[in-house]
């Protein structure tokens, strides 16, 4: 299976939550793992903002950073180009996502050829990857 990641997959990979186990699963059930290159800043700043508000100490916080750079360098990652920033646009008008969902959303559809299945735990980006025509896999298990 190839998965395609956005960024609600990836960080119960390395701090926990309810559907780390979820993540993990879905994580060894794929041959090929990609996700848009924005992951990385979207990611990190998940992070921050967790160590910010106080969820994680600053020395957890490291060790997840560090740990999600792991998890990062596994992944192959697909350049935000022109065409999937425009596709972007597009998806985020007639979907009503945000910016770096709809980016995550046009990056997995610019794979629908090779058999993607776009892997999330956000319910709105959810629906709008369905509603393109995109195989899914719920983080949430449903």
């Amino acid at each position: 299976m190839i998965g395609c990641f956005e960024t609600s997959a990836l960080i119960p990979l390395v701090v926990g939550e309810p559907n780390s186990v979820r993540c993990a699963e879905l994580w060894q059930a794929c041959d090929v793992r990609v996700a848009s290159m924005l992951v990385i800043a979207e990611g990190h700043a998940r992070l921050a903002q967790e160590m910010r508000l106080g969820r994680l100490s600053p020395g957890t916080y490291c060790a997840a950073a560090s740990l999600f750079d792991r998890v990062i360098n596994q992944l192959d990652l697909v350049a935000p180009e022109r065409r999937i920033i425009e596709k972007a646009a597009n998806i985020a008008l007639a979907h009503n996502l945000r910016g770096y969902d709809a980016v995550q959303a046009a990056t997995a559809l610019s794979l629908i050829e090779d058999g993607v299945v776009a892997i999330s735990g956000d319910p709105e980006l959810l629906v709008a990857l369905r509603s393109l025509g995109l195989t899914t896999a719920d983080t949430n298990g449903a």
